[in-house]
């Protein structure tokens, strides 16, 4: 038996539901307004001092770095503590959209640096970090501290604040 969608009720019921979906994004993109900026607080992102920027860098090598350390201590504990050899063997490219990863082994513990591919104009070239970057991370509700390498070729430890929690 053939039956017609024109008149099915299924029709009219998954399009009110869609035209409803939609209306509700809408609305909502609509509502969100821009925040004002806080006396205080540079108007253009531009304006950042330099431990900000810093700051700012090493975060964003402090994303990748635990990522692919996650990784990589993933590997070593279903592989019965074998470290691997390379990222590829855990099947990460060692070339991202952004960094350079690589991954060396120091006293038996994995240490991962992340460059960045494109270092100018930033205050950080590189990060580096263990296991530890990963304790203090757990411990402490996300904040963590790096070894990095600075623009100006010194190293120093940079401190990652926990990243704001969105209500």
């Amino acid at each position: 038996m053939w039956c017609s969608t024109v008149n099915s009720r299924w029709t009219s019921r998954r399009s009110y539901a869609t035209w409803l979906g939609a209306a509700a994004l809408v609305i909502l993109a609509c509502q969100e307004k821009a925040k004002p900026v806080p006396p205080g607080e540079p108007a253009l992102a531009g304006q950042h001092d330099t431990a900000t920027q810093a700051e700012q860098d090493a975060r964003l090598l402090g994303k990748d770095l635990v990522d692919v350390l996650d990784q990589v201590l993933s590997y070593k504990t279903s592989h019965r503590g074998r470290i691997p050899r390379s990222l590829r063997e855990v099947g990460i490219d060692s070339l991202g959209p952004a960094t350079i990863r690589r991954l060396s082994v120091e006293n038996d513990q994995p240490i991962i640096t992340v460059i960045y591919r494109q270092p100018a104009g930033r205050q950080v070239r590189s990060c580096r970090g263990g296991r530890d970057v990963l304790d203090e991370s757990t411990l402490s509700g996300g904040a963590f501290t790096l070894s990095c390498m600075l623009a100006d070729g010194t190293q120093s430890s940079v401190h990652v604040p926990a990243p704001p929690i969105n209500r």
